[in-house]
C-alpha cells in the first residue's frame, strides 16, 4: 500500500510525465487517442498490474510504443523508465521488445528528408531508455536477443540500459525437480531462476567470462599504476613514509 500512495503521488505531481496501467490505452481507443496518452509519458511503470501482461500484453503495448507517428521531429518519443517487473514475459516476449528497440529509421521521403535519423525511428522511446525485466523468465535465448537489441539501438543513437534476473515463477516450484521417464530411464530437470544481469554487459564483467587469466593480469597492471602513481606524488610531499620501488644489489 505504501508504494501505491508513493506513484499515487507521483502521479499526481507530474501528470504529464509519470504514467501507469490505468494511461494503458483501451480496446476500443488503440488506433485513436490511446498512443497521443503514451506519447507523453516519460516513466510507465506497470509493476502493480493486477493482471500480467504475458507476451501478448507485451505484443500490443510494444505495438503503441513503436507506431509510426513518433518517427516526425515534433512528435518524438519521451519515454525513458519502462518498468515491466514480474509481467510473465517468456522469450517471445523478449523477442518483441527486441523488435521494437531494434527498429530502423523510416525511410527518408520529400516530409522527412530534413530530420535526423534518431527522429525518424518509430519509438516512443528517447535517446536514453532504462528497462526492468527483473523477474520475468526470458531465458538465455531472451537475454541474448535483448543484447543484440542494444547493440543495434546503440548504432542508431539510442542509449539503452536493461535489468532483470530471476523468473515470474519465483514460488516455491523454483528449485524443485520434474521428474520425465522414459523406459528405465529417468531424466530430472530443476527450475531456477536466472541470476541478476545487465546491458550492456559491464566491461569487466564481460572480459572475466571471456578470459580470466587476462582479468586477473589486467586488475595486477591496474593496481600496479595506481600504486607507482600514488608513490611517485609523495616523493615531493614532506610525509612520515614514501611509497618506493627499492632495488636490492646483490654482489
Amino acid at each position: 500500500m505504501g508504494r501505491q500512495r508513493h506513484r499515487t503521488r507521483q502521479r499526481d505531481k507530474h501528470k504529464a510525465r509519470y504514467c501507469d496501467e490505468t494511461d494503458e490505452p483501451k480496446p476500443w481507443k488503440l488506433f485513436t487517442s490511446g498512443w497521443r496518452s503514451l506519447s507523453t509519458c516519460e516513466e510507465f511503470d506497470l509493476s502493480l498490474r493486477k493482471r500480467k501482461l504475458g507476451d501478448n500484453g507485451v505484443k500490443r503495448l510494444m505495438h503503441q510504443l513503436g507506431r509510426k507517428e513518433y518517427a516526425n521531429g515534433k512528435r518524438r518519443g519521451k519515454l525513458r523508465v519502462l518498468n515491466l517487473q514480474h509481467q510473465g514475459i517468456s522469450r517471445r516476449g523478449a523477442g518483441y521488445i527486441s523488435r521494437w528497440l531494434s527498429a530502423d529509421p523510416l525511410e527518408v521521403n520529400a516530409d522527412t528528408a530534413h530530420i535526423v535519423d534518431v527522429d525518424r525511428i518509430p519509438t516512443a522511446a528517447s535517446t536514453s531508455i532504462f528497462i526492468n525485466l527483473e523477474g520475468n523468465p526470458i531465458g538465455l535465448l531472451g537475454f541474448k536477443d535483448l543484447q543484440r537489441a542494444v547493440e543495434k539501438a546503440r548504432i542508431n543513437g539510442i542509449k539503452v540500459v536493461i535489468v532483470g534476473g530471476g523468473g515470474a515463477d519465483e514460488q516455491s516450484n523454483v528449485g524443485t525437480q520434474h521428474e520425465v521417464k522414459v523406459g528405465p530411464v529417468t531424466y530430472r530437470k530443476t527450475r531456477a531462476a536466472m541470476k541478476p544481469w545487465r546491458l550492456p554487459v559491464p566491461l569487466i564483467q564481460n572480459i572475466s567470462g571471456k578470459d580470466r587469466p587476462f582479468a586477473r593480469m589486467v586488475n595486477v597492471v591496474v593496481v600496479f599504476c595506481v600504486g607507482f602513481i600514488f608513490g611517485r606524488a609523495t616523493v615531493s610531499m614532506r610525509l612520515p613514509y614514501r611509497l618506493a620501488i627499492v632495488r636490492s644489489v646483490v654482489e
